[in-house]
């Protein structure tokens, strides 16, 4: 019976279905275990990556934590010469002041001096009356002597008597007259001697004076540094930026014609291996890092000159609580005036650029224990109490390469403090 069965067709046809359909079979099997061999090996290169990018990433933080502490730095000492600076200037003011005063003692001296010149002068021309009127008198005295030389009778006593007064009342006004010259010679060498102290300071101050100039200049030399080096942060911190959104996953020799070949064998297994051959878009991984769309825009607006028209234009657009500006020209520089939620936003374009947030408050203890916690907060801004227009004001520096949006940025979180209680 079993020689029959072995020898009948349709049992050796089905046999060596068998036999084929496990080979298939066993084929399957060898190439799966083959897939799953290779996507493990591709998955620990992905985890070896990823922690390689993890590392990458710490570096890059801990780097711009440095430079963000460097920029702190660079700001403090930046807002510390703009102190310097203005008290300079203020220096500058007072020698000013002082030189205006000494010009016009100076010149009060000089009138001084001339007007006792003069006074010296009609006292000369009054000596010189005066020897006149007793050489007349001396002639008269002559008239009364005879032919003799002898004195004559009484109008000979009367004329000596009437000559002894004069004598005397003119010795005793030539003597006052001496003395008050004597007193004017020394008044007079006073103001010389006040003069030339006056000349002396003058010329003092005039070196002082240049000597402020000169330290201005280096300042301003200082300052344009620090912009500069500003400049040079802002750079480094973009080019960061920049690299680490432009970290992609490395090509390790996959694609999807070789996905594609892989056959599909519906099995349980494959539900933990990640599906390479369908047409959904690649699994990019982001480990954590978030993709912003406006980051380009940032960066190509870093470098763009800020001014009161570039950002007026941008709060219009982006503010969504806008409400009204102006921009206002001053001796300093441009100005926009700009109210936003009801609070007063004040921007100077200058050298350096400054603003000030303001908003109406009446003063109180509470107030005062605020604007005292806000400055120890904040050291970069100062916040102070105007008790003539009762407003309370926060006011500091920001750099004209900045970006728009980062400066709005800064200035909304000073704005933030006073909703503080």
């Amino acid at each position: 019976m079993i020689n029959e069965a072995n020898q009948d067709p349709l049992y050796r046809d089905l046999n060596e279905i068998y036999q084929e359909r496990e080979k298939l079979f066993q084929q399957r099997e060898r190439d799966y275990l083959e897939q799953k061999k290779t996507l493990n090996n591709l998955l620990e290169s992905i985890k070896q990556e990823k922690e390689t990018l993890n590392q990458k990433g710490q570096e890059l933080k801990k780097q711009q934590e440095e430079l963000h502490k460097e920029e702190q730095n660079q700001q403090t000492w930046y807002q510390q010469l703009c102190e310097e600076r203005k008290q300079l200037e203020r220096d500058k003011e007072e020698l000013n002041k002082k030189e205006k005063e000494f010009e016009t003692a100076k010149d009060s001296m000089e009138v001084r001096y001339q007007v006792q010149i003069e006074k010296a002068k009609n006292m000369e021309i009054q000596a010189k009356q005066s020897k006149e009127t007793f050489e007349h008198k001396l002639d008269m005295l002559g008239l009364v002597l005879d032919a003799d030389g002898k004195p004559g009778g009484e109008a000979t006593k009367f004329f000596e008597s009437l000559l002894g007064g004069m004598n005397k009342w003119n010795e005793e006004e030539l003597q006052s007259l001496e003395e008050e010259n004597k007193a004017y010679e020394k008044e007079s060498r006073n103001l010389k001697e006040e003069l030339e102290e006056l000349n002396k300071k003058s010329k003092q101050i005039e070196e002082e004076n240049n000597q402020l100039q000169s330290e201005k200049e280096s300042l301003s030399e200082e300052i344009k540094r620090i912009e500069a080096e500003k400049n040079r942060l802002l750079t480094l911190v973009s080019s960061i930026s920049q690299s680490k959104e432009e970290e992609a996953i490395p090509n390790f020799g996959t694609n999807e014609e070789e996905e594609e070949d892989v056959p599909n064998f519906g099995t349980n297994e494959e539900e933990d291996v990640p599906n390479f051959g369908t047409k959904e878009k690649p699994y990019v991984p982001t480990f954590g890092r978030k993709q912003e769309s406006n980051e380009s825009e940032r960066k190509s607006a870093v470098f763009e000159e800020l001014t009161a028209s570039v950002l007026n234009r941008y709060l219009v657009k982006n503010e969504p609580k806008y409400i009204s500006s102006e921009i206002k020209h001053s001796e300093e520089g441009e100005q926009l005036h700009v109210n936003i939620n009801n609070l007063d936003y004040v921007f100077l374009f200058s050298s350096p650029a400054a603003f000030d947030i303001s908003v109406p408050k009446k003063k109180s203890r509470a107030l005062d224990k605020l604007l005292v916690r806000l400055n120890t907060q904040h050291p970069g801004v100062k916040f102070y109490y105007d008790e003539q227009e009762h407003r309370v004001y926060a006011s500091g520096y920001f750099s004209n390469t900045m970006a728009p949006d980062c400066l709005m940025e800064k200035v909304h979180e000073v704005s933030d403090c006073f909703r503080q209680k």
